[in-house]
């Protein structure tokens, strides 16, 4: 009876290992470099303390990925000159003092981030139009 349940096993696991691999979440496609351009990667800073200062918004999108990042602070901002055509940026929300800023492209993305006072600063990020947030980080900034 055992030799006539080996194919089926096997043919169990290679249905198991292919659903596997077809459920790979895709938000690897993005890649968040240590630094960018402007400076430090808010979107790759592992501390949860940093100082006032420029920072970079930087983002590495393959094909057909796209990136919202919602940031909330009652002190910050970002340098208009520096989004050229990489990103989008909502409306202000006086309610919880945020934008969102929306990919445009893909490739590298890069914008200069203005941290000037102390603050608690939040970032959602959406990768891939997820509609709850794929990861979050709150980062304390203090005067220098």
């Amino acid at each position: 009876m055992m030799s006539v349940l080996k194919p089926f096993g096997a043919l169990l696991s290679i249905i198991l290992l292919s659903t596997l691999i077809s459920c790979v979440d895709d938000h690897n496609q993005i890649e968040y470099p240590q630094s960018g351009e402007y400076g430090q990667n808010l979107l790759a800073i592992e501390s949860d303390t940093i100082f006032t200062g420029d920072y970079s918004l930087h983002a590495i999108l393959e094909e057909e990925t796209f990136l919202d990042v919602k940031i909330s602070s009652m002190s910050w901002a970002f340098e208009s000159n520096s989004m050229n055509g990489n990103w989008e940026a909502s409306p202000y929300e006086f309610s919880d003092y945020s934008r969102i800023l929306s990919s445009l492209k893909t490739g590298e993305i890069d914008a200069e981030i203005l941290l000037r006072s102390s603050s608690n600063l939040s970032i959602e990020v959406f990768e891939n139009g997820d509609t709850i947030p794929t990861w979050t980080k709150s980062i304390r900034v203090i005067k220098e």
